[in-house]
């Protein structure tokens, strides 16, 4: 958790809309697409030709086409009562994290037929499935065909709407080819579908793509060959259509803007309105059109070039000429091939109010990679604020307004009660700007509040003020105001107990003792802040997800450990546990039927402090992790160019497509945002807010910022400069953003 100043989302407010300072609704007040009910039921398979463990899950594995029976069992109980009914429930086959349990979404559905009596407890039935026909990941979901709606909450709103909850589901069976025939199947059935238009052209291409990474397709060369050619005029034709879309939309412009030039006098302004309004209105349709149209466009070519890559990569077959010249003309962030488009789409300005040219993608193309750009090869003097100030951010100023704060709470609310700090005002990650996070050790009425907020308002030392309690009728009540300090004036977000996060804020601290950590969050907040992308209310990401951002590459740079995966000994030395063994169980404070485990290698004492220290400084060292620049540049490139954000999870071994399965309220299977989970509440997603631009803003950033890196480093280098400053560097890439 983090704090206002630097648009950190905290346990309890990160979920806030800042621009009207209310809370969400809450999540079924949202109308998730789907809601898992855990532990209602069972699905098992036949399915088990073959297994194997994937994430600590087992998943079974099955050739295309096969047939298999799925037995399902539930509580006899919860079919027979009034708001099921055995009428209701459906049994469908989708691919994992498919978004709805919808006819639109699912490979089939069908109606639980024939339920029969397992015991005096459970019923249960047997349903048979035919696998897919061509490779991939599926799940088996038990679903009410309607969920009630007539039911309401305790504010009177209906429950959930149709088709969301999932009472029971399969472990995934993975649909592969296991032998040549396989493929030849496959592959046929591919180039079949491509020519007679049974699919869309990006659920072609996707199919192409999974069937050659199933298995080896050296002996299928001429098919795989026609598959390539059929996918390539799929794409082609696909950005003609795109092509004409735009072209329709400038005319339409055109139109709509030489209709409002024309209508000066009154008298043709009443009758040029008559004309102008349906133009509008097909002009915003269009707009709507464009915008859909482009997704897929992008998605289309993202998977092509994904496709050919593959079949170069492993010398399929000998005519690369189509393949390398593809390959040349793709563009690694916007992820199309530029070239064959009249005016390619994404055209992004990092910033809008300014007028100036447009971002030049072709120098992402040819752009080197960290190991071959020098980037070692010149010292780097280390005199910017960010890489040597090591000031606290928790002064004496904030310890006596922290001190007079408990002195009022424990006023009104009882001597007992502490008041605990949490945020970037203690994590280590912080500035002299970040707010005062607090949380009290109980959960008092509102009443109590108010009066506590009262208190503030009429203390007569006038350190506080701008005393706000919008927010306590909030789910989450928070008494916001500021107070004076030496340095000007701090926000403060005082809120109920919330033990998650006083956690959180101890293992962000812990992780702030590597001496890499810091820095690189304090460079990076600043560059992001330049290039505004760091409001989550504007869709981008939050600093908390920066500050994991930058956790997760230094894990995966060997720089500092994972934590949550370590443990001190009885004689304090610092061993690797299985986490899941090694528990410290915290029941959720909102999610009742989420447990987290907490456990992370905490101190207790100063010598197992001191020895915390010593390892995370010994662990940098041994992996260049006094090199500010270089670590920067790399996590630059890394999530620019190398992370894959349609499958990955920063911060998790599990895909996206296995989270989106398994908690659908924050995670979804669309391309285009990071997904980030949380340590503790891995169920979130820290990244939810993410709009689509913002996520393409984000690399965008990320590219223009590590290809000024690898600039400056060959410029020094030519003009014989013996060093270069960080200084220099950093005051560099905030003048990218205002250039860009």
């Amino acid at each position: 958790a983090e704090s206002k100043e630097d648009e950190i989302v905290t346990k309890d407010t990160r979920d806030v809309d800042t621009e009207t300072g209310r809370d969400p609704p809450r999540p079924h007040k949202r109308f998730p697409k789907r809601l898992n009910i855990a532990n209602m039921g069972k699905i098992l398979t036949s399915a088990s030709e073959s297994k194997v463990v994937m994430n600590k899950n087992e998943v079974s594995i099955i050739p295309p086409k096969c047939q298999f029976s799925a037995y399902w069992s539930l509580a006899r109980s919860f079919v027979e009562s009034e708001s099921v009914g055995p009428s209701n429930l459906q049994l469908g086959l989708f691919r994992v994290g498919a978004t709805e349990n919808t006819s639109q979404s699912a490979i089939v559905i069908k109606d639980v037929p024939n339920i029969e009596s397992v015991d005096d407890i459970l019923v249960g039935g047997t349903v048979r499935f035919h696998a897919p026909r061509v490779p991939c990941d599926v799940v088996l979901r038990l679903f009410l065909k309607d969920d009630v709606e007539s039911k309401k909450d305790d504010d009177g709103d209906a429950m959930l709407p149709k088709h969301v909850t999932t009472i029971a589901r399969s472990s995934v069976i993975q649909v592969k080819c296991r032998s040549t025939e396989d493929v030849t199947d496959v592959l046929r059935g591919i180039l079949s579908g491509i020519k007679r238009g049974l699919a869309s052209p990006s659920t072609n291409v996707q199919n192409l793509l999974a069937t050659l990474q199933s298995f080896p397709c050296s002996e299928n060369k001429n098919l795989v060959y026609g598959c390539v050619k059929e996918c390539y005029k799929l794409v082609r034709n696909a950005t003609d259509e795109y092509d004409c879309l735009r072209d329709r939309v400038v005319e339409l412009e055109k139109r709509v803007e030489e209709a409002c030039c024309d209508s000066k006098e009154e008298e043709q302004k009443e009758e040029n309105t008559k004309d102008e309004i349906p133009s509008k209105s097909k002009l915003q349709k269009l707009y709507q059109e464009r915008t859909s149209s482009e997704r897929r466009i992008v998605e289309l070519h993202f998977f092509y070039n994904s496709v050919i890559r593959h079949v170069a990569q492993n010398q399929i077959f000998s005519d690369n000429m189509l393949l390398s010249q593809s390959l040349a003309d793709f563009c690694p962030i916007r992820e199309i091939f530029a070239n064959w488009f009249r005016n390619p789409p994404n055209n992004y300005y990092i910033n809008p109010e300014r007028d100036g040219s447009r971002i030049d993608f072709n120098s992402f193309r040819t752009i080197p990679a960290p190991s071959s750009a020098n980037l070692m090869s010149i010292p780097v003097i280390y005199d910017d604020e960010d890489s040597t100030n090591t000031e606290q951010v928790w002064g004496s100023s904030r310890q006596k307004v922290y001190l007079k704060i408990v002195e009022l709470v424990r006023k009104v609310l009882g001597g007992n009660v502490d008041v605990r700090v949490f945020g970037s005002s203690v994590n280590g990650f912080g500035s002299q700007k970040s707010d005062m996070d607090l949380s009290l050790s109980v959960t008092p009425k509102i009443s109590d509040l108010e009066r506590l907020a009262e208190s503030f308002i009429s203390d007569e030392t006038g350190v506080f003020n701008h005393v706000n309690t919008d927010r306590l009728s909030a789910r989450i009540p928070v008494i916001m105001l500021t107070a004076r300090v030496d340095d000007g004036h701090v926000d403060i977000d005082l809120s109920p107990e919330n033990v998650l996060a006083v956690v959180n804020t101890k293992l962000l601290k812990c992780y702030s003792f590597c001496p890499l950590a810091v820095p690189m969050v304090r460079v990076l907040k600043r560059i992001v802040k330049a290039f505004d992308v760091n409001n989550p209310a504007k869709g981008s990401l939050s600093s908390y997800g920066y500050v994991l951002m930058v956790l997760n590459y230094l894990q995966k740079s060997n720089i500092i450990p994972n934590l949550q995966e370590l443990a001190f000994a009885k004689n304090d030395q610092i061993v690797r546990v299985d986490p899941s063994a090694h528990s410290s169980p915290l029941a959720h404070p909102r999610n009742k039927s989420f447990v987290c485990n907490v456990h992370f290698l905490c101190p207790t004492q100063q010598a197992q402090l001191d020895i915390l220290r010593r390892f995370l400084g010994q662990m940098a060292a041994q992996n260049k992790g006094d090199n500010l620049l270089l670590h920067l540049a790399q996590f630059f490139f890394y999530y620019a160019f190398v992370f894959d954000y349609r499958h990955q999870v920063v911060g998790s071994s599990i895909n996206k497509q296995m989270k989106a399965e398994n908690d659908p309220e924050y995670y979804h299977t669309r391309s285009g945002e990071f997904a980030i989970e949380d340590p503790f509440e891995t169920f979130y997603n820290v990244g939810h807010v993410l709009k689509h631009s913002q996520s393409c803003r984000i690399r965008i950033c990320f590219a223009i910022c590590y290809t000024k890196i690898v600039d400056l480093v060959n410029d020094a280098m030519k003009g014989g400069s013996p060093s270069l400053s960080m200084k220099f560097v950093v005051e560099e890439l905030l003048r990218s953003a205002t250039t860009s």
